[in-house]
């Protein structure tokens, strides 16, 4: 019985793994739609494992930092302080799931076999980057999977993550994990040519992400660390690796990188089996200083082309041009902004995705980001100071326990780079600081006290339901509501169904937006086919423009300050004015077109919060052009002062 309850685990982590991979191929897991069924899975499948294991070890000091940090993410949904609801419900179940994680892995009897993985993920991640093969052979069934793929080679391209710069940091992790095997395999000749060549090719396709700062890590890298584990002979070899990588990168095509490694195969084979013999000692010196010379003469023959190359430039650039740099410092001052905006804000944060709605609200500076490229400022707008104290207690706790100091400059490196060019919004990159944390975190545990399994089994039950019914709304929602092809009983199933998924999943605007548009293509077939049904359905039209109106009303509450959500509001309110008032003030039409204009005109304020989009400020234009056509003509029946007035203040705004 324990040989099958030990081969179970075993293929649950498997599992789990092969999972958290999925996530990386779709998109990095940035999109809800990307990671909502594979996240539900892997919450299953953690909790499967748990209950097989029949006990939880944990680290009390570490495990209290991670129920901060999920309990904090949570507070701005419960307390209706987050920004964006479906966004904050978002990250905040993305956070509990890597809860989950780190509890498995620090259960599990074999954690390195997950950076494993995900180094060999990260090395066929990197063929991707190599167009010509990547097209012929990934790109269908990428596009199967519903994966994103690479475009651009050369030109910082975009990977499977979409963000180049996943790819070479995870590249530079990687390369500091075969580093530690080499060194652990110093008597094995076969592993550590290998391991050479492994290391040359992560160092290439480290290059593709283009990202100065990776790039000074490394360099940082090639010195510290083997000073830190007291091998400074390996610094040489780091710095002659950087450089040999550098030549292979910019003249290199796909044969080319692949006929370097095989390059790099040859020499360790020869340095290991013939040259470290005592007798070829003085051969092995020749030799080294042959090869430098090799990597020089290829750099002088390419030097055209390595400097015109944008891995060189990004360098220039670094010295040259701070646009980069500045706009970064703007994201965190903007940030800092949102983040001590008000008490709420700065104790509690304003939830998930909280910079991609309010930023544009604080911005001095013209620019589009969504996000604000810093853990440590992201965490603190989005779950405020109780959010980021949990963040430092679990990095601190976990660097100070550490016993392997490979494994912390691993952390510690990825930390440095999320400080200033990371999204946590990524699941995938979630997940994998997760396992970085959990490879460094000491053999200290103990058994789970009870009180912590069942506030667990409430917090997780409490994450399942919302993960079913979000599950359940997607596989609902119809996949076109404008078909005005359709019958309208077809079309008031189409309605029924989007009023399901909206109902499930309440807070998210896209199933808001699609209930919406469902609505208005009912009555846009009734326009359509009038001579079909006859005589038009005032009720139906009536009941209809009062869902589109709630429906805007709600993406206001639900997503706050979004221009999208204003533009809605204010279009379908002037659009279906005259059912509204009809529907709502039957006898007194003269209050209820004073009520919306005077609502319209006060939504449409909002938008000059966003001074410097330009989205904003074109709608801003044309809903002040549509309300005075549509009230102009209104007011010629009505002859409203009051209508009158907000009228004239509109046309002196527009002239």
């Amino acid at each position: 019985m324990e040989r099958i309850i030990e081969k179970s685990k075993k293929i649950i982590e498997v599992l789990v793994i092969l999972l958290v991979c999925f996530i990386g191929v779709r998109r990095g897991g940035y999109y809800k739609i990307d990671t909502l069924g594979v996240m539900y899975i892997i919450n299953l499948l953690i909790l499967l494992y748990l209950v097989i294991n029949g006990k939880i070890n944990i680290n009390k000091g570490i495990t209290f930092g991670f129920i901060t940090i999920v309990m904090s993410y949570f507070i701005p949904l419960a307390i209706n302080n987050a920004a964006t609801m479906s966004g904050a419900i978002n990250i905040a179940t993305r956070v509990y799931s890597i809860y989950l994680l780190y509890i498995l892995i620090t259960n599990s009897k074999n954690k390195e076999k997950y950076i494993k993985a995900m180094v060999v993920f990260i090395a066929i991640v990197g063929l991707f980057v190599l167009d010509e093969a990547g097209i012929r052979l990934f790109e269908k069934p990428l596009n199967f999977l519903g994966g994103a793929y690479v475009s651009d080679v050369g030109q910082a391209p975009e990977t499977i993550f979409q963000y180049t710069n996943f790819l070479g940091i995870l590249s530079l992790v990687s390369i500091v994990y075969l580093y530690k095997k080499l060194v652990e395999n110093v008597d094995n000749k076969s592993k550590i040519i290998f391991l050479y060549a492994c290391i040359s090719y992560f160092t290439t396709i480290m290059f593709y992400s283009h990202s100065k700062m990776i790039f000074i890590l490394y360099l940082v890298t090639a010195i510290v660390l083997p000073i830190v584990i007291k091998r400074k002979k390996d610094i040489l070899y780091l710095l002659f690796n950087f450089v040999f990588s550098l030549v292979v990168f910019s003249i290199a095509k796909v044969y080319i990188l692949f006929i370097s490694l095989a390059i790099v195969t040859a020499v360790s084979t020869i340095y290991e089996y013939v040259l470290n013999k005592e007798k070829y000692k003085n051969l092995k010196r020749c030799i080294t200083i042959v090869l430098i010379a090799v990597v020089i003469i290829m750099a002088i023959i390419s030097v055209n082309k390595i400097l015109n190359s944008s891995v060189i430039l990004n360098f220039r650039d670094y010295f040259s041009n701070y646009r980069s740099t500045s706009l970064r410092l703007t994201y965190y001052i903007d940030g800092l902004k949102i983040a001590f905006s008000n008490p709420l804000n700065a104790i509690f944060g304003s939830g998930g995705n909280a910079f991609r709605t309010l930023y544009e609200t604080v911005q001095t500076s013209e620019y589009v980001s969504l996000e604000v490229h810093s853990l440590f400022v992201q965490v603190l707008l989005e779950s405020g100071i109780l959010g980021i104290v949990g963040l430092i207690a679990i990095i601190v706790l976990t660097i100070k326990n550490s016993k392997d100091k490979v494994y912390k400059y691993m952390l510690i490196i990825y930390l440095v780079f999320a400080a200033f060019d990371i999204s946590f919004t990524y699941l995938f990159i979630l997940y994998f600081f997760t396992i970085l944390l959990a490879i460094n975190s000491n053999e200290k545990v103990e058994e789970a006290s009870k009180t912590f399994l069942v506030c667990n089994g409430i917090m997780y039950l409490s994450v399942f339901f919302i993960l079913t019914t979000q599950v359940i709304a997607m596989v609902i929602e119809p996949s076109k509501v404008d078909n005005l092809n359709v019958s309208l009983d077809e079309q008031q199933k189409i309605i029924n169904e989007c009023k399901i998924a909206s109902t499930l999943d309440p807070y998210d605007i896209d199933y808001i937006r699609l209930y919406s548009r469902a609505c208005v293509n009912y009555m846009d077939i009734l326009d359509i086919k009038k001579d079909l049904y006859g005589q038009d359905n005032l009720e139906k039209r009536y009941e209809l423009s009062n869902i589109i109106y709630a429906n805007t009303r709600n993406e206001l509450k639900f997503e706050k300050s979004n221009k999208y959500a204003i533009d809605d509001n204010v279009f379908y309110t002037c659009k279906y004015v005259d059912e509204l008032v009809s529907a709502n003030y039957f006898g007194d039409e003269i209050e209820g077109y004073e009520f919306y204009l005077d609502e319209m005109l006060n939504r449409i304020e909002e938008f000059k919060t966003h001074s410097l989009n330009d989205y904003a400020q074109i709608q801003y234009v044309l809903g002040l052009e549509n309300i005075y056509t549509k009230f102009s003509n209104i007011n010629t029946m009505l002859n409203s002062e009051k209508i009158s007035s907000m009228l004239d203040n509109i046309k002196e705004i527009l002239q």
